[in-house]
């Protein structure tokens, strides 16, 4: 797993990577069908797939 500690990369870059997944014209089909009640299961699966600091992934 890649340390983005020392990065450039920023919380814009991935709100940019958000928008063209859900752009009406061109977007992710299944990004766009999501609403906040049929992502939540998914966004708590992955969150606990998240390395902890006491794991030594980095």
């Amino acid at each position: 797993m890649k340390n983005f500690e020392n990065s450039d990369v920023k919380i814009s870059d991935l709100l940019e990577v958000m928008v063209q997944l859900r752009n009406p014209d061109g977007g992710c089909p299944w990004d766009l069908e999501q609403d906040f009640c049929s992502i939540a299961p998914y966004t708590i699966e992955e969150a606990y797939e998240l390395p902890t600091p006491s794991s030594g992934v980095t």
